[in-house]
Order: C-alpha cells, then sequence, then structure tokens
C-alpha cells in the first residue's frame, strides 16, 4: 500500500508519515525545502526502521509549480493507494505568487484542486482507493467571495484563511460527486486544534498565536484521524464526508448550495486556464 503525503516533512504531514510508515506503507512525502526534507526522511528511516519512503521536491505556491510537481509524481511513481492532501498555510500577511494569487488561497484550495485531478490516474485502480482533505473547522466561518479572495482583497488573516478553506470543502464535496462510481473516495477533516508550523511570522497575531500554541495539541495527536481515514477498513466505500477529528460532522448548508460549487468550479478552471496560457 502506498501513500502520498504533500508537506509530509513537518507537523501532520510528518507525524502521519510515521504513523503509517509504521503500518507498513509505503511513504511518498513532498516537500518545498528539499533539505528539510531529507532531513526528515533520515528520523523517519531512523524512528521507525523502515526504510519504503520517497522525497519529492515540490512547490505548491503557484499554478505552474503545483502541475510541475504533479508530474514529478506521475514520473517517478505509476500508482497510490492514497493521497493525503495536508499542505497548508495560514499567513497573517497578505501575499501574492507570481500569479497575482493571494498564498493562503493558492495553497489551500488551488494547490489540491490541481494536485486532485492531475493524480487522479495514479489512484484509478481494481480496488478502492482514497484522497484525504486536511481542512479546518474554520471553513464554517468562510464565504465565497470570487471578487476578493483570489488576490487577497480586504484580506484578514482569519477570514482570508477560513475563505481558503471554504473554497477546499466546496472542492472537496464537489469533486466527491464527480468521481463517484470511480472506486475513489475523497473525505475532508478536521485534525484538532495542532501546535504546527501555521501562522508563523512576526506579526502581533503570530505573536499571539505563538503564546497560545503550548495549549494546542502535538502534530502526533493531529495526525491520527487523517490516517484513520486513509487507512481505516471503517471507511471503505465512504467519500463526500466531513470528519471534525474521527467523528462525522453535517457540511453547513452553506456548502450543500450545487450552485455556489459550480460557481467556484467554473472561476477555477478558467483562472487556471489563463495563467497556464501565459506560461
Amino acid at each position: 500500500m502506498k501513500v502520498l503525503i504533500t508537506g509530509g516533512n513537518r507537523g501532520i504531514g510528518k507525524a502521519a508519515a510515521e504513523k503509517l510508515l509504521n503500518q507498513n506503507f509505503e511513504v511518498v512525502i513532498t516537500t518545498r525545502d528539499l533539505q528539510k526534507g531529507e532531513a526528515a526522511i533520515s528520523e523517519l528511516k531512523e524512528k521507525t526502521g523502515k526504510t519504503t519512503i520517497d522525497l519529492i521536491e515540490g512547490d505548491l505556491s503557484d499554478i505552474q509549480s503545483c502541475f510541475s510537481l504533479a508530474n514529478r509524481i506521475k514520473e517517478k511513481h505509476q500508482d497510490m493507494d492514497c493521497f493525503i492532501s495536508n499542505a497548508g498555510v495560514l499567513l497573517t500577511e497578505k501575499q501574492l505568487n507570481k500569479d497575482g494569487l493571494e498564498l493562503n488561497f493558492m495553497v489551500n484550495y488551488i494547490a489540491p484542486y490541481i494536485l486532485c485531478r492531475e493524480l487522479l490516474p495514479l489512484l484509478k485502480k481494481d480496488k478502492t482507493t482514497r484522497i484525504v482533505n486536511v481542512n479546518s473547522a474554520l471553513y464554517t466561518k468562510g464565504k465565497l467571495q470570487l471578487d476578493k479572495t483570489p488576490q487577497g482583497d480586504d484580506f484578514h488573516p482569519i477570514k482570508t484563511y477560513a475563505n481558503s478553506k471554504l473554497c477546499n470543502v466546496l472542492f472537496a464535496l464537489d469533486f466527491a460527486k464527480e468521481i463517484e462510481g470511480t472506486g475513489i473516495t475523497i473525505n475532508s477533516v478536521h485534525p484538532g486544534v495542532i501546535n504546527t508550523g501555521l501562522g508563523d511570522s512576526k506579526t502581533i497575531l503570530s505573536r499571539i498565536i505563538k503564546l497560545i500554541k503550548p495549549l494546542w495539541k502535538k502534530p502526533e495527536y493531529g495526525a491520527i484521524a487523517p490516517v484513520w481515514l486513509a487507512a481505516s477498513e471503517e471507511l471503505e466505500g465512504v467519500s463526500g464526508k466531513y470528519f471534525n477529528e474521527r467523528k462525522e460532522m453535517e457540511y453547513i448548508d452553506y456548502v450543500k448550495d450545487e450552485q455556489l460549487r459550480q460557481q467556484l468550479r467554473d472561476f477555477t478552471e478558467a483562472l487556471i486556464k489563463e495563467k497556464m496560457a501565459n506560461v
């Protein structure tokens, strides 16, 4: 059994990699920092005694880089049993990428959108395969503001992050319906309030986050639910659901609006087409 984990060199991704290695999975992690990724792999091999782990360098901060990462994954691996879409950011200051897109929106939504679609050929097998979409309960505070969120207008750290996570959930539910009957499942999960690198910077909000982070749970705890969704027989055939840790939750009514999901899908496809046309 082989699992791909984005952002697997730290935090929840790294903790999930360790747990899955101990369950005899073959693990592939992606990282934007090759040196940190290699250090993580060395540590994981030492801690687990397993050598079935691969590292692929890749950046999720712009559209072209996401396609490049997907291509590198497909070049090295012909199949996957599970994809844990884990990489994410919570930026306390507005940052735009070379596409003119705000980075919360890019990394938390556009990147998973591209990777899920591009990696589908690896997941299509004779048996059920899974996508685990690591999300945040803050999605419930988000709004679909396609005239503002993509370019970071009216930027606010929590609101903008919540909007990006809402887009991510809208996509996951829409995608679940699209791939129904293919043998591929996708579920979203809030792993808990976990002490990871999210929110690290020098702003006032970051300082506040730093003060309360010791009260948050460790990445090892945050990995429990994603690993359960990836590996448990209980989840066989389950798709299109949202879990708060290991408890299934009802989607908020806002997310159930099919026209809203269609609007986001059409916008995203047009955006990607426009940006890739300029490459």
